[in-house]
């Protein structure tokens, strides 16, 4: 009697534990299909919450955006004209790359991206009513950006969002990279200011920006960064135009000739403003350029002098390790306070001119040098062999003077001593803080509301993990197919391996 309810009792007991296999295996493929499908009902329904997994961040806005679109309080609502399908065909690569920085705009609160499914195939009258300032028949724009909190909005033309270059092998130009989020955000930048600021560059005496000069090439994308940061950017010829009242910065970057004796008036009286200011000068000295008697003496009107001569530092731990450049220290908080990373240092060139301050009631030094550098003097033959010794306090490199009329408003010069501090490849160095520092000099100065962010203009040129269609397919298949199925027979294998035990 025993024996059969002791067999009864196995029986039963092996029973169960099929049922619960059985049971685990269900549950088991129940969770990993159903994981399956709200994940992919979850990223069809909100494509920006994927996750990005490229070692640079290819899909993610940077730390600057991020910062800025948390503090913005606008209403922005970005109009891609045309289909998101349309976006993420122009280019196998960047096509679909852009998308995804485009959706992780709209995963703010306060931001709206809407997809035009098919303009050319609407009236545009509409649009041309609302938008006036977009040229439709042209249609050169790719999206639109508007504040419904001030009115306002601005077009992103199609060759600025992506960058185009020719390729000859093909006779075709081809997308080499894309500028989606420097190109928003600028726009929003646009759209939300309470005032633009408008700056000139200086041009027709040898400078370095004129479009003219050998070295245009090395510093042309200043304009750029400047425009990325909601700048109004234009170019001025003093010898030919007074600069007129709207204007609010001037940038002379390396004048190889001297300014006539009216136009150096011009700009004195620029700066002046009639008594009420709120003008800045930025003069960045070249040390190969004839004799500038009148710009020397506007100078020297701002408390300071530019010694003719290259600094060379020698305290090995802020020199770099090829070309004799250095990193100078920041030596006004007033000018670092709003930089995102200030262990960051700033680099200079060997080309690097010292100033000297003669007034320090107004003018003061932002970035010097280490005590251990020294000046090499030149003349017109050369460099004369003779040397100047840096003080206690170093040498200053970089340095401000300011003048404040009765209401407040402040006029700047600035001289900054290293052209290769704007070089184009020094100020997209991620490891440098050139263009983070330049352009919050700027806003500090100019009282821009923008403070703090800086926005890269240049395209996303590296490697990026693109994932097609035949990728996603085959994604879909392991994990909604062979990963269930070796579950399964993992599953079965464990079951009759114990019950022939």
């Amino acid at each position: 009697m025993s024996n059969r309810i002791e067999k009864a009792s196995a029986k039963l007991s092996a029973k169960t534990r099929m049922i619960m296999n059985i049971i685990f295996i269900v549950v088991v493929l129940a969770v990993v299909v159903g994981a399956n499908i709200l994940t992919s009902f979850i990223v069809k329904r909100n494509p920006a919450s994927q996750v990005d997994f490229t070692s640079d961040g290819a899909y993610s806005l940077q730390a600057g955006t991020v910062e800025y679109l948390n503090y913005l309080e606008d209403e922005i609502v970005i109009k891609v004209l045309c289909s998101e399908d349309k976006l993420i065909s122009y280019d196998s690569s960047f096509g679909y790359q852009a998308n995804q920085l485009l959706l992780k705009f709209s995963t703010y609160s306060n931001i709206e991206v809407e997809f035009v499914e098919d303009l050319q195939m609407t009236s545009v009258s509409a649009w041309q009513e609302k938008y006036p300032d977009i040229d439709w028949k042209a249609l050169n724009e790719i999206l639109l950006v508007e504040s419904k909190t001030s009115g306002r909005y601005a077009g992103v033309k199609r060759d600025d969002f992506f960058t185009v270059t020719y390729d000859s092998s093909s006779g075709e130009n081809v997308i080499i990279g894309q500028n989606v989020e420097s190109e928003i955000l600028s726009a929003i930048q646009r759209v939300t200011s309470e005032k633009i600021v408008k700056v000139g560059i200086s041009v027709g005496n040898g400078e370095f920006l004129s479009a003219d000069s050998q070295y245009y090439a090395e510093f042309s994308n200043l304009r750029g960064t400047l425009t990325h940061n909601a700048y109004d950017v234009e170019d001025i010829n003093l010898s030919t135009t007074v600069p007129n009242e709207d204007m609010e910065i001037i940038i002379m970057v390396a004048p190889i000739y001297d300014l006539t004796a009216e136009a150096a008036d011009n700009l004195t009286n620029w700066l002046q403003n009639d008594g009420e200011y709120g003008k800045t000068l930025v003069y960045v000295p070249f040390y190969l350029a004839e004799d500038t008697p009148n710009l020397d003496l506007i100078i020297e009107q701002w408390g300071m002098t530019v010694t003719r001569g290259m600094v060379e530092e020698k305290d090995e731990s802020k020199t770099l390790s090829s070309g004799g450049a250095f990193l100078p220290d920041y030596a006004d908080e007033k000018f670092t306070e709003t930089l995102n990373d200030t262990s960051k240092p700033v680099a200079f060139g060997t080309d690097c001119m010292p100033i000297k301050i003669r007034d320090e009631k107004i003018a003061s030094s932002i970035l010097t040098t280490s005590s251990k550098a020294v000046v090499h003097l030149i003349d017109d033959e050369g460099l004369t062999g003779e040397t100047e010794e840096a003080g206690e306090n170093g040498i200053t490199v970089a340095a401000v003077a300011t003048k404040t009329a009765d209401t407040g408003e402040t006029s700047n010069v600035v001289v900054w001593g290293s052209i290769a501090g704007l070089q184009d490849n020094v100020m997209k160095m991620p490891n440098y803080n050139n263009e983070s520092y330049f352009v919050n000099m700027l806003n500090t100065l100019c009282d821009n509301e923008v403070q703090g962010i800086v926005v890269n203009g240049a395209a996303f040129s590296g490697s990026v993990m693109t994932v097609t269609d035949g990728v996603r397919t085959a994604f879909r298949i392991i994990f909604v197919i062979v990963v269930p199925l070796a579950l399964i027979g993992a599953c079965i294998f464990v079951f009759v391996r114990r019950r022939n035990r």
